[in-house]
């Protein structure tokens, strides 16, 4: 029977070369696997200080040696033979972590890329991939088929988050914009990605410079559109130019702050299948990412979004077709949705985006709600195999 010591030993490795975690370096504290290591350093390296970590058994694997100073990361046999290198991420690490998979479910009725398992039959997940998203983890998934241009059903993702980013195509799409993550990181001056980690905002602040840097982004009213924010990220979609320069040029007091997100449905207290008891609709409810599967039999839907963390906002929608959804300002922080029912279906889902800055700095990470009529897959029983004995 494996299990995991309630104090664990430290791992020790040196930045630039490959690091193993073995079993006696996990811990486990509030339900969450911490990993105890401590590197040394024995590099100058731009990626000095960030972990590699691949999640789909070395399929779609980066070249580490184009990142001098990015310290790879295995788990040992044992590990590996409880699943620790396949799937989500599922460890927090006391360095920045930069990671993909190119796995998807292909077969039987619950296909679907690894992102949209996790709105899906993984739920439970979400609230983990948030406090990942705040511990500097920066993840790429491929959206396999969920997606147009190889999704033969159009876009059926059930919902968009910041949590990771998704790309288009299969295996091997990821690995582009890990790499452009990488050398943004690298590019950030040393004193600024310092305060950056410790703050925990490493991975929104990837976000908002690789949004910021897409071809199609010109301006902050760009920025502030669909056009920063696509459900799958194109292959070539990225100036690595402006965004190696936007990264370099980023002083501390530029960084944007975090804009979470709340969201109340006030016909759900009287609105119900048979016009009397409740339904609920949300899939799923996390600080920076919301999504809402629409199921009570009311025509006009109404939300009230609000937002908090920055001094100023912007709402608005990324996705879906805009004659069904009005946003009105209620207040600088706070506005109505509303949204013609009949317009949403499977492969048309509304996604509200807010993006939000304070003064002196640039537009930050989106958060979102995303309203669909996506059936989620049958909830598996899913295990963490790392808090699993075998």
């Amino acid at each position: 029977m494996i299990l995991f010591l309630a104090a664990a030993a430290t791992a020790i490795g040196v930045t630039g070369h490959p690091v193993e975690i073995g079993k006696d370096n996990i811990e486990i504290a509030e339900g969450r696997k911490l990993v105890r290591l401590d590197l040394k350093q024995a590099s100058s390296g731009g990626n000095t200080w960030d972990l590699y970590l691949n999640r789909d058994r070395m399929h779609s694997v980066l070249n580490t040696k184009e990142f001098p100073g990015l310290t790879p990361v295995r788990f040992s046999q044992e590990l590996r033979e409880m699943g620790a290198d396949s799937g989500w991420p599922t460890v927090y690490f006391p360095y920045p972590v930069f990671g993909n998979c190119s796995l998807a479910y292909t077969q039987g009725d619950n296909w679907r890329s690894m992102p949209r398992a996790l709105m899906t039959f993984a739920v439970p997940l979400m609230r983990d991939m948030v406090r990942m998203y705040v511990s500097n983890q920066f993840w790429v998934y491929p959206a396999n088929e969920d997606t147009p241009p190889l999704g033969k059903h159009g876009d059926v993702f059930a919902s968009v988050t910041p949590y990771w980013l998704v790309t288009q195509g299969k295996s091997y799409s990821d690995l582009p914009y890990l790499k452009a993550a990488l050398i943004a990181s690298s590019s950030l001056d040393g004193e600024v990605k310092k305060e950056v980690v410790r703050r925990g905002l490493l991975a929104p602040l990837l976000q908002t410079l690789l949004r910021h840097s897409l071809h199609a982004v010109k301006t902050e009213d760009d920025y502030c559109s669909a056009k920063a924010h696509p459900v799958a990220f194109p292959a070539g979609g990225l100036d690595l130019n402006r965004l190696a320069a936007s990264a370099a040029k980023l002083k501390l007091e530029e960084v944007p702050p975090l804009s979470a997100l709340s969201v109340v449905q006030p016909q759900l207290a009287t609105a119900g299948a048979d016009g009397t008891n409740r339904v609920n609709e949300i899939l799923f409810s996390t600080a920076f990412a919301w999504a809402i599967t629409l199921r009570a039999p009311v025509k006009e839907r109404v939300f009230y979004l609000s937002a908090r963390g920055a001094k100023e906002y912007r709402f608005f929608q990324t996705h879906g077709d805009a004659k069904a959804v009005k946003i009105m300002k209620i207040l600088d922080d706070s506005y109505k949705v509303t949204i013609d029912a009949e317009g949403v279906n499977s492969t048309n889902r509304v996604d509200i985006a807010v993006v939000g800055r304070s003064p002196g700095t640039m537009w930050g990470a989106p958060s979102f709600l995303s309203v669909s009529r996506m059936v989620p897959a049958t909830p598996g029983a899913y295990v963490d195999p790392l808090l699993k004995a075998k």
